[in-house]
């Protein structure tokens, strides 16, 4: 799942680097241990019976909390840093995908709010993703993001 929703945002890169073999094996090298480490946070979730049947978080202040620390990452000058730098092609392979890890993994984490198996939300988070990267005025996404899930996660801690 991580190589289908990220991969394709990182073609732009690949094609500008020499060695694409070793920008490939890095870059995926890299979102498959964050998927690990996804899997075994969702193991570890699921043993204590705290994901819902789809996959979601139980408890509707973790959730809550989850959000608003999601949109509050999405405010900070590290989120803007590994997004400038998650945009720049001329970058060494492995210090492009710690960038895009940290431009990304926040909007993933959402999953664990709305589903992990959720098909529809892993499909918005993906296009979310990918606007960031793609569009000059990503940042500007980046921070409505932040915003709306302050909010949203607010409001889930007041319910």
């Amino acid at each position: 799942m991580m190589a289908a929703m990220m991969l394709p945002g990182a073609v732009p890169a690949m094609a500008r680097t020499r060695r694409k073999l070793l920008f490939v094996l890095a870059y995926l090298g890299l979102w498959s241990a964050f998927g690990a480490a996804a899997a075994l946070l969702q193991f570890a979730l699921e043993s204590g019976h705290l994901l819902t049947q789809d996959m979601a978080l139980r408890s509707s202040a973790a959730a809550g909390l989850s959000l608003v620390a999601i949109g509050i990452y999405q405010l900070t000058p590290w989120k803007r840093a590994c997004l400038r730098l998650c945009r720049s092609p001329e970058v060494r392979p492995m210090r492009y995908g710690v960038a895009c890890l940290g431009a990304s993994w926040p909007l993933m984490a959402i999953l664990f709010v709305v589903g992990l198996m959720s098909y529809y939300w892993i499909a918005v988070v993906a296009l979310w993703i990918a606007a960031e990267k793609a569009f000059r005025w990503g940042g500007g996404l980046a921070a409505v993001a932040g915003v709306a899930l302050i909010g949203c996660g607010s409001v889930g801690l007041l319910l």
